[in-house]
């Protein structure tokens, strides 16, 4: 008769070890993958929304509003900047989900993914009150565009350099909005991968 021999528990606790190391290796080379994944969908969702707003300033001649500041009390949802786009004519058929912006708090009656979007930055139709001796005489509508400092291409930290203008804006890997930190006008840090995978800074496309 044979002697059935099993695993020594020493044999068993190799061969976990041997897991555990594989698993260490794979898991934050999967997650980073993942995230590498979830920029290139953002970059593309945000090319596929430039597509749009071109096309519509070609129909236009304009460029659709970011928020209509004479008729929202608050700011709207980051959700109203897509309605040009989508009707009457469908230059997209939906707002761009926003893949690391899982945490926005919407305005008071407005469901959660009204703020989980791309954020569109475009001109903004204010009310210019003209005054004399101190007597509002006059009121007219004028546009302006959000200044970004810290963007050679765009401003000189005072002025635009380039109008009319656009951007959109993703939270970017470290799920943070790194936009409007310090007041306005607004300083953008760029998310770089060479910075690291999962670094500060938001993934922004501007007007070519």
């Amino acid at each position: 008769m044979h002697r059935l021999r099993g695993f020594t528990l020493i044999e068993l606790l190799i061969v976990v070890a041997i897991i555990a190391i594989l698993a260490a290796i794979a898991v934050p080379n999967f997650l980073e993958a993942q995230t590498r994944a979830k920029v290139s969908r953002v970059r593309a969702d945000q090319r596929s929304l430039a597509t749009a707003i071109e096309s519509y300033y070609i129909d236009y001649n304009r460029y659709p509003l970011s928020v209509d500041k004479t008729t929202d009390a608050t700011w709207s949802p980051r959700i109203r900047a897509y309605t040009a786009l989508t009707t009457p004519v469908a230059y997209i058929t939906s707002a761009f989900p926003d893949a690391f912006n899982a945490t926005a708090l919407p305005p008071a009656g407005f469901g959660a993914s009204d703020q989980r979007v791309l954020v569109y930055w475009g001109t903004d139709f204010l009310v210019e009150y003209i005054t004399m001796s101190g007597t509002t005489v006059n009121q007219r509508p004028r546009t302006a565009q959000m200044i970004f400092v810290y963007w050679p291409e765009v401003s000189d930290g005072t002025n635009l350099l380039r109008e009319p203008l656009w951007a959109s804006l993703s939270f970017g890997p470290d799920r943070d909005f790194d936009v409007l930190d310090a007041g306005f006008p607004s300083p953008i840090w760029q998310y770089d991968a060479t910075n690291g995978t999962i670094s500060n800074g938001d993934i922004v496309r501007l007007r070519q």
